[in-house]
């Protein structure tokens, strides 16, 4: 049975998980975010005095060892195995296990199966297993919750100023924002000082990325023209503005669902205030733009730049 654990609860190491049985073996863990798989590991599967822990890659699970994992010894002894990349374990090696479990044959070690992507061999282990573990990563509104649970996880206070600068340049990425909380706590460590000011702050992390809620804020009233002249005077790699043009989609798409949404945040009331300046028509068209865009960046197309200035030039 999938299981849908949050970001957050994996932070705060919260009883939702705590409360689960994750020695039932194999216990199979999918989540595309290789931090949250590493947070997972390090909160919730510790290594202990009695019990070693081995980590392999899926695609170096032989026949052999496939079937030692229903076996006392040989391959391993007494160790809790961790699996990286499951979704490339060997067809034949999985078979084995599956034709196990379905024989209900007891495994001897706690073998853990963790999956980057969604594949056949995770399908079935969901059919098999009474507990299969999905990780979900932060929503790209949920930022400001995520940088504030670090924050509380580590025990870090950050300054309102200095909290705000590093909303508007880090990436929207855990692992980034992870870096950034434990790169702050070493470099008080280090100047052994109890803060950081903010010119101390942009020398560690110079701004680097667009503020995309301002522009989706831009974009949402419809002032094209200074939306589209940020972009071009951003000077952005392709790797960069395939990144915003692919959250520019998902904002759009949000904005097409505001009608039934319920706002919690300041982004989300800040969609319904300009819903009301679209049709869906519009919204439509918008997401086509930035999807043939992202495209665009994937192939590293020299027309993107005339295709976005032209924007800014606006009707001809």
């Amino acid at each position: 049975m999938l299981t849908d654990i949050s970001w957050s609860d994996i932070l705060l190491k919260t009883n939702v998980v705590l409360s689960m049985d994750l020695k039932k073996s194999p216990l199979g863990v999918l989540s595309s975010d290789a931090c949250l798989e590493k947070l997972f590991i390090n909160s919730f599967i510790k290594k202990n005095d009695e019990t070693n822990r081995i980590v392999l890659l899926g695609n170096e699970i032989s026949e052999d060892m496939a079937s030692n994992f229903f076996t006392a010894d040989l391959f391993f002894q007494n160790e809790d195995i961790l699996v990286l990349q499951a979704e490339n374990i060997p067809l034949r090696s999985f078979e084995i296990i599956s034709r196990s479990l379905k024989e209900k044959k007891k495994m001897e070690k706690m073998v853990y199966l963790f999956f980057a992507k969604e594949c056949k061999i995770s399908k079935d282990l969901n059919k098999l297993n009474d507990l299969f573990l999905q990780l979900n990563s932060p929503k790209f509104w949920e930022f400001e919750k995520v940088l504030d649970l670090l924050c509380k996880r580590f025990s870090l206070i950050l300054k309102p100023e200095i909290k705000n600068y590093l909303l508007t340049s880090l990436s929207l990425d855990l692992a980034e924002h992870l870096r950034a909380v434990l790169s702050l706590i070493q470099e008080m460590k280090v100047k052994k000082e109890e803060s950081l000011n903010l010119s101390q702050v942009k020398e560690l992390f110079p701004q680097k990325r667009l503020d995309q809620f301002a522009l989706a804020h831009l974009y949402g009233n419809k002032n094209f023209k200074l939306f589209f002249q940020k972009i071009v005077d951003s000077d952005l790699d392709f790797g960069e503005l395939e990144d915003f043009f692919r959250f520019m989609q998902t904002h759009l798409l949000k904005v097409l669902d505001s009608k039934i949404l319920s706002p919690k945040t300041k982004y989300e009331r800040e969609i319904g205030q300009y819903r009301h300046l679209w049709k869906n028509e519009e919204l439509i068209a918008g997401l086509s733009k930035f999807s043939k865009w992202q495209i665009m960046c994937k192939e590293k197309s020299w027309i993107l730049n005339s295709a976005v200035n032209l924007e800014v030039l606006g009707p001809i």
